[in-house]
């Protein structure tokens, strides 16, 4: 039955009918019926009673005498009930209980259907942590997922049905009109309860992820295609933060069906209909910090890495890490790389040199006080970027950056250096208890074990521990210092915030057995990446590398975009050539394109400027969804002194044929002859070249 809570007149106070209504009654019940209750050892016989054996053996030896007061008794019970239950239902997919809502369940389904591509890799990464948690654990560093509340593909459908939209969207390829008529439309009156019993729960930000079907896998990733909404969650009432909630979850069903998508689907060789949403409500990680709300750092981690070189190759694992939200990795921003499996864990600042132009200087963060922005199809993201000098008030520089000695120029490491603040992360890397790189070389090798091939791991961390999630949460007294909760609350936490398989390069093929006259080599390099190809293309287009200029790459996107439309008409490929990096959202780092304006190229060619050394954009979105459709990707480094070019693009020959179209900074190439493209995809050689005898087949 229901453990009761009286009065001495046998007036009741509380009932609970399971451990989590328990919990909730200790932190309500005055002291004294506490005490009467703890003194009897009544809380470990109910539980024994329940078979909850385990807490009841926790319980059990706790006596009156070892506190010093109610409230200290207080908070050790409840923390110590609500850790094991944690445990308990950790790796779990619990359904939402619409009774009681389950705070403690870091992965909770909210509909019926599948989960879609990213929420199954999250659902298997719960269930991985929970098995591993003590071995990753070890070295001192938490490693969980935030927590998870998933809408599943049935409320899409239901949602479709319900509107009527079915037919609307395969009328129109406006992604604008698309979004106005979604975000119009009416959710699920059950998927409304569901989201506000969940928000009615929670108060810290959001992030509302797409997980579709076709997402996440191996062959098609889908990466960056739909998008993340992130949600501040902060507005005055319950009735707005709902009504963004429900917004941003019918913005990612309009995705699915927005010129991208479609555009992504074809290459892919899949049909709309085959698609369907899911999406994932997950707890945006991070902490406020001054009025501002972003995590320690985050990255991305391979247990691959396609570039990599020298004996080791591909065995090689990366990471790549910045401060603040990782969004500007995966623009193709700044961040500091490094082997987590090294030793000391160096990275590109080890030896104290400091490439030109490449440390981050500007973070991610999300202003609390921004609210959900659409205009049709156009989403602003309340994530903004600011400067150190914001980061260096907070505190979240001590473990993040070095100094630039403002005599020498040299990087010192030590706390408290003058000087300009360069992110290297140095001191982080390297403390003992903070032990970053260990933890995710370990997570890397639990995570490609479990899903049998390499992955691409996606995190954040909290390096301070503290983990306020709930109102429900205790606010009373805290946990004594030695008490187990307070270790816990205390650790530094890496949060998976989303893993995906990739291939590697033993699953590509070799189609390279053409061998070229080198004067007929238009491009070749040693760091091409894709599955191995042999392609006739008639059509080259290429940004001039004179006439190039960051301040107008918005405009060559725009341009660029065009012809891709006007030779998807005419059904014909092309070969894109132009600086590093491609698809970069920051204009000023590369050119802006999305996959829908570069969508008929076969391969594409990331030459960097001359004396620019921007790392390969391996961990971008874009740069997955043009491996997966089949296309080869090409890095041509411009040649540094003292060491063996890499590759060549031959722009003299290129500038020597006459344009089908040119403008100021794109040049359109229609050859008479087509260029034979060859890549090795095992050796990770690419060679474009003419093609010795006419060739009458259609491209």
């Amino acid at each position: 039955g229901p453990f009761i809570f009286r009065m001495p007149d046998r007036s009741e106070i509380c009932r609970a009918n399971d451990v989590r209504e328990l919990e909730q009654c200790i932190l309500q019940v005055p002291a004294a019926s506490l005490e009467y209750h703890a003194s009897r050892q009544h809380f470990s016989n109910w539980l024994t009673a329940r078979s909850e054996f385990a807490m009841a053996e926790v319980m059990r030896p706790q006596k009156l005498s070892d506190f010093d007061t109610a409230e200290m008794l207080r908070a050790q019970t409840v923390s110590e009930l609500r850790s094991l239950r944690r445990n308990i239902r950790a790796g779990v997919i619990s359904d939402l209980s619409r009774a009681v809502f389950e705070t403690d369940g870091l992965f909770t389904r909210l509909s019926t259907g599948s989960l879609g591509g990213k929420a199954r890799g999250i659902a298997f990464m719960n269930h991985l942590l929970a098995e591993s948690g003590e071995i990753l654990s070890r070295g001192g560093m938490r490693v969980t997922i935030p927590q998870c509340f998933v809408l599943a593909t049935d409320a899409f459908d239901e949602f479709l049905e319900k509107n009527s939209l079915e037919k609307l969207v395969y009328k129109t390829d406006d992604d604008d009109e698309i979004a106005r008529v979604f975000l119009a439309a009416t959710l699920p009156e059950q998927v409304v309860r569901d989201l506000e019993m969940v928000l009615s729960n929670v108060h810290y930000p959001l992030a509302i992820r797409s997980s579709s079907l076709l997402e996440d896998n191996m062959l098609h990733p889908f990466a960056g295609i739909y998008g993340t909404v992130v949600l501040s969650n902060s507005a005055p009432s319950l009735e707005l933060r709902l009504y963004e909630l429900q917004q941003a979850v019918k913005y990612l069903y309009a995705t699915t069906f927005f010129r991208g998508a479609r555009a992504y689907l074809r290459s892919a060789s899949r049909r709309s209909e085959e698609e369907k949403m899911a999406v994932v409500v997950q707890r945006l990680v991070g902490r406020r910090l001054g009025n501002l709300h972003y995590p320690h750092c985050s990255g991305v981690a391979h247990s691959y890495d396609l570039f990599a070189s020298g004996g080791e190759g591909a065995q090689r694992s990366l990471v790549q890490l910045a401060l603040g939200f990782g969004k500007i990795i995966l623009e193709g921003g700044a961040f500091v790389r490094f082997d987590p499996r090294s030793a000391e864990a160096p990275s590109m600042w080890a030896r104290g040199d400091r490439p030109s132009g490449g440390d981050q200087r500007q973070f991610y963060a999300l202003d609390p006080a921004s609210p959900l922005q659409v205009e049709g199809a156009h989403l602003r993201s309340p994530l903004r970027l600011f400067d150190l000098e914001v980061a260096r008030r907070h505190g979240t520089l001590a473990l993040a950056a070095s100094h630039v000695a403002p005599d020498t120029g040299e990087l010192s490491h030590s706390p408290g250096s003058p000087g300009a603040p360069v992110v290297t992360f140095r001191r982080l890397l390297r403390s003992s208890d903070i032990p970053l790189a260990a933890t995710l070389a370990n997570l890397l090798e639990i995570l490609s074990e479990g899903m049998g091939s390499a992955v691409e791991l996606e995190f954040a961390c909290d390096l301070a521990g503290r983990d306020d999630m709930f109102d429900g949460e205790y606010h009373g007294p805290d946990v004594p210092q030695d008490g187990s909760a307070r270790a816990r609350m205390d650790q530094p936490t890496l949060y998976a915030l989303q893993v995906r398989p990739v291939v590697t390069r033993d699953m590509m093929d070799d189609h390279t057995a053409e061998i070229f006259d080198p004067s007929a080599i238009i491009c070749r390099t040693s760091l091409a990446v894709g599955w191995g190809a042999r392609a006739l293309v008639r059509d080259i287009v290429y940004v001039v590398p004179e006439a190039y200029d960051p301040a107008h790459t918005t405009e060559i996107a725009l341009e660029l975009g065009r012809l891709n439309r006007a030779l998807d008409e005419e059904d014909r490929s092309y070969v894109l050539l132009g600086p590093g990096r491609w698809g970069s959202a920051n204009h000023w780092l590369g050119i802006p394109v999305r996959w829908q304006d570069i969508s008929r190229s076969v391969v594409v060619v990331e030459a960097s400027p001359p004396g620019v050394a921007l790392e390969p954009s391996q961990s971008t979105h874009f740069f997955n969804n043009i491996l997966s459709v089949g296309a080869g990707y090409f890095v041509v480094p411009p040649r540094q002194p003292g060491q063996h070019p890499q590759g060549f693009v031959d722009w003299e020959w290129l500038d020597s044929r006459p344009a089908a179209w040119e403008s100021r900074f794109v040049r359109h190439l229609r050859l008479e002859q087509p260029v034979v493209v060859t890549l090795d995809g095992c050796r990770g050689v690419g060679t474009i070249a003419r093609s010795r005898a006419p060739d009458h087949s259609s491209s």
